[in-house]
């Protein structure tokens, strides 16, 4: 197997190397001062723990391992890009989630409900990340309104369901969450437009 680190590659062939590839990585991109975001695996994109991987899919069926790093600011910036992206799909798809969820309508939407739950935590963090970088300043301050906020609905929507009250959750949903959202979305296409991501 190739792992390739920062244009460098190296190979390996025993499961018991893992622990040398993982040292590899770490060196090398803290030398840089780089933060490893995801990783290419036979041409495929994979968003977790390089040893979650190998624990999954094995060790010795993998052929080619591209590590992708970037700098704290480029990082941020992707994830950010990231989150609006992940709300051009989620908002739309949140609106047919609660209507199933009022009229009890479908087999999986307690399934999406609870992946729903799952992207808005993953916002939340995306924030908080936001918040203990370089590029959080005084005019950040509208991110943490809408962080207060959503924790807030998402604390109240888990009290509607422990209360199996649909017609409230559905409410919060709609009345709160969605719009909270569409407030999240506008403040990330504000943050990557000045920090040159998009073009405005």
């Amino acid at each position: 197997m190739q792992v390739n680190i920062l244009g460098d590659t190296f190979f390996y062939k025993n499961p018991e190397e893992l622990n040398d590839i993982l040292n590899k990585i770490n060196q090398l991109t803290k030398r840089k001062k780089l933060i490893v975001s995801h990783y290419i695996i036979d041409g495929t994109e994979i968003f977790k723990p390089l040893e979650e991987f190998f624990l999954e899919e094995g060790f010795e069926k993998t052929k080619d391992v591209t590590v992708v790093a970037y700098t704290e600011r480029e990082y941020i910036i992707h994830i950010m890009k990231e989150a609006s992206d992940y709300l051009d799909r989620a908002i739309p798809a949140l609106s047919s989630l609660n209507t199933s969820l009022f009229h009890n309508e479908g087999n999986n939407k307690w399934i999406h409900f609870q992946e729903f739950i799952e992207g808005m935590q993953w916002l939340v963090s995306v924030i908080h990340l936001y918040k203990k970088s370089d590029l959080w300043d005084d005019n950040c301050n509208e991110y943490l309104l809408i962080l207060n906020n959503l924790q807030d609905q998402l604390k109240s929507l888990l009290i509607s369901l422990e209360k199996q009250d649909i017609t409230l959750l559905t409410d919060i949903i709609d009345y709160e969450i969605i719009p909270v959202l569409h407030s999240l979305k506008k403040q990330l296409q504000i943050t990557l437009i000045n920090s040159k991501y998009i073009e405005q």
